[in-house]
């Protein structure tokens, strides 16, 4: 079943006021979208630019924020076609002063699919972290990687966290966390190319990460 289009604007209007605020209070700084320190962003991306192929020409990257996974992948595929999206114009300001030779797009795909931003291969990351008490996360992850999925031409990578918590780092109540089990489920519906990747360090909380790809990959 769609999310209630009505529903889902007021939620994107709270979501775009929170980081709007943020990056009045942090600044262009990792804290802005969420994370602690660069440290763990960087570990993040590390784990999930490992994911994708040594050929990658193209990239959509959903909730894009200030384009942090652009840097990392920089160096290592310097021809890239980069396309950042989010919600928040206030961040892709900042994104575009940053790198003013990438194109960047103001967009929810959970809304709809804007066949403009298709690519190799789509990211999203920490989009479907938030608790959200207006409609089910479930639903709107699986609603989400529909359309993420939708836009890419051999794959998909995405991440959540996991309801598999160390014990080191305690339950907060304003984000969820994501059965892997269920969404492994999920994305078979959609393809059977599905890598399921729960085997690295929390950072600091435990997550995951889903591959999906259109065709089998070969280790030949």
């Amino acid at each position: 079943m769609p999310l209630d289009r009505d529903i889902l604007a007021q939620v994107d209007a709270q979501l775009v006021d929170r980081y709007s605020t943020r990056l009045q209070k942090f600044g262009v700084d990792p804290k802005t979208l969420g994370w602690d320190n660069s440290a763990n962003q960087r570990a993040r991306f590390a784990v999930a630019r490992r994911l994708l192929p040594e050929n990658l020409m193209s990239l959509t990257d959903i909730g894009c924020g200030f384009a942090d996974f652009y840097s990392e992948l920089q160096p290592h595929y310097p021809n890239l076609r980069y396309t950042g999206v989010d919600i928040n114009s206030d961040l892709l300001v900042e994104a575009q002063r940053r790198h003013p030779e990438v194109r960047f797009v103001r967009h929810n795909i959970v809304d709809s699919i804007d066949p403009a931003l298709r690519a190799q291969w789509v990211c999203a990351f920490g989009v479907m972290n938030f608790r959200f008490r207006e409609f089910n996360n479930y639903e709107f992850a699986e609603t989400l990687i529909r359309s993420a999925f939708d836009l890419a031409e051999e794959g998909l990578v995405v991440d959540m966290l996991s309801e598999r918590l160390t014990p080191e780092y305690p339950r907060e109540d304003f984000v969820f966390y994501y059965s892997p089990t269920r969404m492994l489920e999920f994305a078979f519906e959609l393809t059977p190319h599905v890598q399921l990747v729960h085997d690295y360090a929390a950072i600091p909380q435990r997550e995951f990460i889903l591959v999906l790809r259109r065709r089998a990959w070969s280790a030949t």
